[in-house]
Formats: C-alpha cells, sequence, structure tokens
C-alpha cells in the first residue's frame, strides 16, 4: 500500500506506513473524567531540548528501515524510546534493524522478502502492543503504562505534555506539500489554500520538543520544524490524523507526583489497564530477530 519516494535531495522515504484506525482512540485526555486541570501543572518551559541530546543523535539519525519499508509506526516508538533514556541520562538502545523489522512483523504482520505483507501499521495496535509485549531495549525489554490521545489544537496542553512526558507521537495523513518539502531543517506550516490530507499519504512521526513559536520533529531520521498551526491541522479528526502521548511507570509516578492535583491519575491508570491485545501475528511467521538482537520474541538481547 505504501511507496518509495525520492526526495529533491537524493533520500529516499517510504510513504503510507501508517494506517488510520478503524475506530478512534477511546481514551482522550480532555475526557471529564480525568479532570484535567492545566493551571495544575508545573509551570512549561520557555523550550525543551530532548531531540537535541547527544546521547540519542544516532538513533535519531537512523532511518531504522522507513527508506524501504512502511514501519514508521516502528520507527517512531524506538526513536521515542531514544529520547527518554536519553533525558533520563540511561543508556540509549540504537536498535539495529532486525530488531525494528521483528517488531514491525509483529503488529503489522510484515513476512522478510514478501513485499505483499509490506502493509504499514494501525497505531493503536502499535502503541497497546507496547504496553502489553513491549519493544526490545538493550538487554532487556521496555513495556508502557499506556497511551491516551490529546487535542493537538490545545497549544498549552501539547506544550506541557511534550514537555512532561518527553516527546508524543504524531500520526496523520501528509499534505504532499510537505512530503515534497521535507529537507533537514525545513518547516512543515499549513499550506497556502489550508492542509490537505492525503489517505495513501499515512505517516508516524515524532514530536520531541516544544517551544513558544513552534515545535521540534524528526522524520525520516531529519530534524523538522512543525507550526502549531500544521499541527492542530495534521492531527484534526476531520484530516484523519491523531496525536498521543505514551507513558511508562517512571514518568506517570513522577508526573502525578509533581502536579498531583492536575489529573485524576487513578482513573487514568484504570483505564490504562483495560487496554486489550489486538491480535499479533503468530510467532511462525515472524522472522527471528537475528544477531545481535537476541532471539524469539523479543528475547534476551546480546550485549
Amino acid at each position: 500500500m505504501g511507496r518509495i519516494h525520492t526526495l529533491p535531495t537524493g533520500q529516499r522515504i517510504h510513504i503510507g506506513g501508517r494506517v488510520a484506525p478503524a475506530t478512534p482512540h477511546r481514551l482522550k485526555l480532555h475526557d471529564p473524567r480525568y479532570a484535567l486541570n492545566l493551571a495544575s501543572w508545573p509551570a512549561t518551559p520557555s523550550s525543551t531540548s530532548y531531540g537535541s541530546a547527544p546521547a540519542a543523535q544516532a538513533c535519531l539519525g537512523d532511518i531504522l528501515g522507513n527508506d524501504k519499508l512502511g514501519d514508521c509506526t516502528e520507527a517512531d516508538q524506538y526513536h521515542r524510546q531514544a529520547l527518554r533514556q536519553a533525558a533520563a541520562g540511561a543508556s540509549v538502545f540504537h536498535p539495529p534493524l532486525d530488531v525494528v523489522v521483528w517488531t514491525y512483523s509483529r503488529d503489522g504482520g510484515y513476512v522478510a522478502g514478501d513485499p505483499s505483507t509490506d502493509q504499514g501499521c494501525d497505531e493503536t495496535v502499535v502503541l497497546t502492543n507496547a504496553r502489553n509485549l513491549g519493544i526490545k531495549s538493550g538487554s532487556g525489554v521496555y513495556q508502557s503504562s499506556g497511551f491516551v490521545a490529546i487535542d493537538g489544537s490545545n497549544r498549552d496542553l501539547v506544550r506541557a505534555a511534550v514537555s512532561m512526558f518527553v516527546g508524543a507521537p504524531i500520526c496523520a495523513a501528509l499534505d504532499q506539500r510537505w512530503i515534497d518539502a521535507a529537507a533537514p531543517g525545513a518547516t512543515w506550516a499549513v499550506p497556502p489554500g489550508g492542509y490537505v490530507a492525503v489517505p495513501s499519504n499515512g505517516h508516524c512521526f515524532t514530536l520531541a520538543d516544544q517551544t513558544e513559536h513552534d515545535l521540534g520533529i524528526w522524520s525520516w531520521a531529519m530534524p523538522l520544524r512543525l507550526t502549531y498551526d500544521a499541527l492542530a491541522a495534521a492531527t484534526s479528526a476531520a484530516n484523519g490524523g491523531a496525536l498521543y502521548i505514551e507513558v511508562d511507570a517512571d514518568i506517570l509516578a513522577a508526573a502525578s507526583q509533581s502536579a498531583p492535583d492536575a489529573l485524576d491519575w487513578a482513573a487514568l491508570q484504570a483505564d490504562f489497564a483495560l487496554l486489550s491485545t489486538p491480535v499479533v501475528t503468530p510467532p511462525s511467521t515472524v522472522p527471528p530477530i537475528g544477531p545481535g538482537g537476541g532471539g524469539g520474541p523479543l528475547g534476551p538481547a546480546a550485549g
């Protein structure tokens, strides 16, 4: 369903790896049950710099197979893991390609060597699997606590969430003009005449940083800028997009302690516990992780 595109810079990218969910994710941070109160959150810093952390650069600058395969959802998972690890001062896991492809096979049914199975992924399956099954992380497995959709048009919320939860996944049907303009350091803004969502341009990419004026993103191993109006347009339901925050246990504990009245954290965790495991590709059809990545379904790793 995807296609390979060559940018004016000569870089090859894969487009169409994100498959829009048939049913929008039911957990939304603005749901009244979570009692969201931004006034009780810690003051949002004027900017963050997660995406420029030296320890994260090798992973962020690796396209992780998304120049040949529709694995953008998995590339985003491993890129955001690198952001979190670098922000925490931990060792940053830079996954070998076979680990990323294994995860893509599990989440999307891809069979190595069979192009007909390179069909991309539904991000809600990818994010739910990251919670219930995990992704590889060095010699172990990282599992999130859960994920929740947020309103991409709420600038204050976006800035607070990116700062507290260390980035976010953006999932959208890209305007073709954004793809044509993709180059390191470029800015994606609402194009003249308005944003035109192209369903076949499905893509997930990493929101790394916020400033008072715009956002720092990583897509296809390139650092770019994104305006707030552009984020709102690309992630709107009308344009088939979505913005999420993915939360792990450590960040959840720190957030609930630093801002106990900002959200009903207990209700959010209770709903995370109800996230069901999607259908997972049978292990017999998933290629082993191979050298340097361990063996079996996210089993013990070497090194």
